[in-house]
């Protein structure tokens, strides 16, 4: 009998006892990203280290003393020098590579390492890897010795990543580019991959397609032909493709109403741009998402104004829905997946299919389906004749699709499950996928409820930052303009 580290679905760390010998040496979340190193040592009993909290309750040892040799913290790291913790600082670039570590020492802070950096993340030489290894993007450098020297990849959550040749170890999950190996679309200076999963592409080309077309109008409207339209189309994709990138970028940090305030910055760049595209034409604006604010007339509009044009109020209508996410994210953030069965048991193609929502720690936020079973026969049975409901059916997870992560309020989830409970279950009409699409509505979240395919394919384009885009660029898009 030994002892060592479990991580529960709770995300809590626990010292617990294990049959099998083994020395832990690191800490880590569910999210598989390390915040704590600890020197060789063993445990015994059970005590309790959360993610992201700067303190360890420790207790209970056995044999040789443990010490916790650094933990990460939002800003750094909190490091053991000798017998006291020292705070350091990492000073980051735009693409979240750590440039200089900044010891506090004596009231002054002091550069300790110091890291400069190819576009693909190699770096020109790995000075004082003593002091951080969190390095290129801010992930971690694995410095395992091989027979060549250090194995020199990064770790990006969901795979690893190869600086020297600017490829991933691993395929893309989402299967977004022609090669799946390929780093940031072969463009490190432009885009951001935060978990190797890269999502950013696509809101940067949805802004780039319409700041295009909206180049086109603009020079339309200025009698431009030839390779003076194309400057405008050109011009307009890249104030476009910025604005977008912008715009997502701050959506997915997260935070106090991350996805209003992505719609505010990406419509403030979009709309700033065009209008030194257009000389004026254009007037520079902030969206806040169901209403923006003309900065040169002071003038608003909003969903359902007299006189908008249809893009516009889709613009505002998403925009409202971005509103209601974030003030869902402010009285509860739970993290959560769709599944999406594909498969019967027996290993067949699933085509009626089944939607569910749950949490990583197994908590059910919808999974509407049959309690009773049916008396018509087949199809019949399942599609028409009313059943008993619950809406904790079975995910069979092993059969189905598992979407991203995205954040639901869960208070509402459960408000709308006691709801389900007091209805029928009938395949046409009241179903798996009308409830959990019901439920993402109310979060804020746009979808398809139609079909589980459909609705995972409409997750799909949310998580990809596409509706923020489109929320931000539309409110700005110069439609009929005139000289």
């Amino acid at each position: 009998m030994s002892t060592g580290y479990q991580i529960s679905e709770q995300n809590e760390l626990h010292y617990v006892t294990f049959q099998v010998v083994r020395w832990i040496d690191i800490f880590a979340s569910l999210s598989g990203k390390t915040f704590a190193a600890l020197h060789r040592g063993r445990i015994s009993n059970s005590t309790v280290l959360n993610d992201g909290i700067s303190n360890a309750a420790e207790q209970g040892y056995a044999g040789a003393t443990p010490t916790l040799q650094y933990m990460l913290q939002p800003e750094g790291l909190i490091a053991l020098e000798g017998s006291t913790y020292v705070y350091k600082y990492f000073k980051s670039d735009h693409v979240s590579s750590t440039r200089v570590v900044l010891a506090a020492r004596q009231g002054t802070m002091v550069a300790e390492q110091n890291t400069d950096y190819y576009p693909f993340g190699l770096t020109w030489s790995y000075d004082d890897l003593n002091q951080n290894k969190y390095l290129f993007s801010g992930k971690e450098l694995q410095d395992g010795q091989m027979g060549f020297g250090i194995l020199g990849w990064y770790d990006f959550h969901a795979r690893y990543y190869n600086p020297v040749l600017g490829r991933w170890f691993n395929q893309d999950p989402a299967h977004q580019l022609a090669n799946p190996y390929s780093y940031c679309g072969n463009s490190p200076m432009m885009y951001i991959d935060k978990d190797g999963k890269f999502i950013w592409f696509i809101p940067v080309i949805i802004g780039a397609v319409i700041g295009g077309y909206s180049g086109y109008k603009i020079g339309e409207a200025n009698g431009a032909k030839g390779w003076d339209m194309f400057g405008y189309i050109a011009g307009g994709a890249v104030i476009g493709g910025v604005s977008g990138y912008v715009g997502g970028t701050i959506a997915a940090e997260g935070g106090f109403m991350a996805n209003t305030m992505g719609i505010a910055a990406g419509s403030f760049y979009n709309s700033v741009g065009m209008s030194v595209l257009s000389e004026g034409m254009v007037h520079p604006s902030v969206s806040l998402g169901v209403a923006s604010v003309d900065l040169e007339t002071g003038k608003w509009g909003y969903l359902g104004k007299k006189g908008n044009k249809w893009y516009q109020d889709v613009a505002y209508g998403l925009g409202a829905l971005a509103n209601l996410k974030d003030v869902n994210d402010i009285i509860n953030a739970t993290t959560v997946n769709l599944y999406t069965q594909t498969k019967n048991p027996d290993g067949s193609f699933d085509a009626i299919s089944h939607s569910g929502i749950k949490s990583p720690d197994g908590e059910v936020m919808m999974s509407y389906g049959p309690a009773s079973e049916a008396k018509l026969p087949g199809y019949a049975g399942f599609a028409v004749e009313p059943k008993l409901s619950t809406p904790d059916y079975p995910i069979p997870e092993d059969l189905s699709l598992q979407s991203e992560a995205f954040t639901v309020n869960k208070y509402l989830f459960s408000g709308l499950k006691e709801v389900s409970r007091y209805t029928l279950y009938q395949g046409v009409s009241s179903n798996c996928v009308n409830w959990s699409s019901l439920g993402l509505w109310l979060n804020g979240i746009p979808n398809i409820g139609i079909h589980p395919f459909l609705l995972y394919g409409s997750m799909a384009v949310y998580n990809s930052g596409a509706y923020n885009v489109l929320a931000s660029q539309l409110t700005s898009y110069p439609g009929n303009i005139k000289k």
